[in-house]
């Protein structure tokens, strides 16, 4: 393997012999000195050797010499030989020549004729070591960007990967979990069906609102909805009955309801990813202490902000107030709801209050999931089963089959066309 080069150029051959012989003396185990008497042919040789592969760590150049001059020649090298470490040599060197070759040429060092033998030596060995020092620092450089770039790929890699497996989780949430939830629902109906069909139409109620705010909430809300009321169960009946039946409760029995709806929670407490619909069903029940300057604190989450809007909606509705009047008072204790989630509510109550009613009858054995009802359906005893406007889905469908099989609802009903 070739050895480094020194270049050395003066027009002067008695001080290309001199500099030749001293650092071929001191440096002949490391470098080869080669010798130019001109600019032009320094260049043709730097040339020929950064062709062949030569490294050229250092350039030795006079100040006065026919020609090209040797700041102009130390300039044009800095150009080709960037990292190469430029010496100026000369005895008539003007201010102006070396603050040139300083500023445009990047010179390393200045050396006055005639020069110190140590002196020279010592600028030669300093002048390696910075070369090799700062090549060292380019190599790891590169090598840093290669490994960035590697870093780079492998980091885009793993977040594809992961959005991959965050994806299948959440299928396995929205398919899997939430479909046990929704049967386990379905048995604690047996035990008390008024709950249950209250949590469907929180639900479709919910899951509107979430669908308008932001649809990765959806499945999330839908559960939420589905588990928010179970703890009703162990409530008193009477209670129980106003509840659900937007009665007034005293401050006694409200704070039995609430304690209620945070044991529902414990259904869903210890499966993993379940964290936000915990949050969101445990402070259903915010109370003013949680509004900061009109709005509510970012503690509550957006589960919690839609059920309360939703089952305050809801538990006013039941006491046979109209659609329009249940928001006309909720409007005036409007500061207790997030304002985003109360506009987009009423907004949805409103279109389907001012919805034309085009309706056609069918029988029960007709009804298919997605038609919307024109009207009540209520059983024989008077009490509403689903309500006008409502979504028919998998859960209402079941049971108006379920009440239609035991001759309890009357027929036909009415559908929006």
């Amino acid at each position: 393997m070739n050895k480094p080069l020194i270049i050395c150029v003066d027009d002067e051959k008695i001080i290309l012999d001199s500099l030749k012989l001293e650092l071929s003396s001191t440096f002949r185990d490391l470098v080869e000195i080669e010798v130019a008497e001109s600019a032009d042919e320094a260049l043709e040789i730097i040339e020929e050797e950064t062709e062949n592969g030569r490294e050229i760590p250092i350039i030795i150049s006079d100040y006065v010499m026919p020609g090209m001059k040797g700041d102009e020649f130390l300039i044009n090298c800095s150009k080709t030989l960037p990292k190469t470490k430029r010496i100026l040599l000369t005895g008539q060197a003007t201010a102006e020549g070396v603050g040139n070759a300083v500023i445009n040429a990047g010179l390393y060092r200045f050396i006055s004729k005639p020069w110190e033998k140590e002196d020279l030596e010592l600028t030669i060995s300093e002048a390696f070591r910075s070369f090799y020092k700062d090549k060292k620092i380019a190599l790891q450089e590169s090598k840093l960007e290669e490994l960035n770039r590697i870093l780079q790929v492998k980091i885009a890699e793993q977040t594809n990967d992961l959005r991959e497996k965050n994806l299948k989780i959440e299928i396995l949430l929205n398919q899997t979990l939430k479909g046990l939830i929704s049967s386990f629902i379905r048995i604690l109906s047996k035990v008390d069906s008024e709950i249950f069909e209250k949590s469907l139409r929180i639900k479709d109620l919910a899951r509107q609102i979430s669908n308008e705010i932001d649809e990765r909430l959806n499945w999330e809300v839908e559960v939420a909805s589905l588990i928010c009321l179970i703890g009703l169960i162990d409530l008193k009946e009477e209670i129980k009955n106003k509840y659900l039946r937007g009665g007034h409760l005293s401050h006694h029995e409200s704070l039995e309801v609430k304690n209620c709806i945070k044991l529902s929670v414990e259904i869903t407490n210890n499966i993993p990813q379940f964290e936000s619909i915990n949050n969101g069903v445990s402070n259903i029940n915010y109370g003013p202490e949680q509004i900061v300057n009109g709005a509510v604190d970012g503690s509550i989450n957006k589960i919690s902000r839609i059920l309360r809007v939703v089952i305050d909606y809801d538990n006013k509705l039941q006491s046979g107030i109209d659609k329009l009047e249940v928001i006309k008072q909720l409007n005036k204790i409007e500061k207790m709801y997030d304002d985003q989630i109360f506009n987009k509510f009423k907004d949805l109550i409103s279109v389907s209050s001012d919805t034309k009613v085009e309706k056609e009858t069918i029988m029960i054995k007709e009804l298919k999931i997605g038609m919307r009802l024109a009207e009540h359906i209520v059983n024989k005893q008077g009490k509403i089963i689903i309500k006008k406007f409502d979504e028919i889905h998998h859960e209402n469908l079941a049971i108006v089959t379920r009440l239609s099989r035991k001759e309890e609802l009357f027929e036909p009903i009415y559908i929006l066309k």
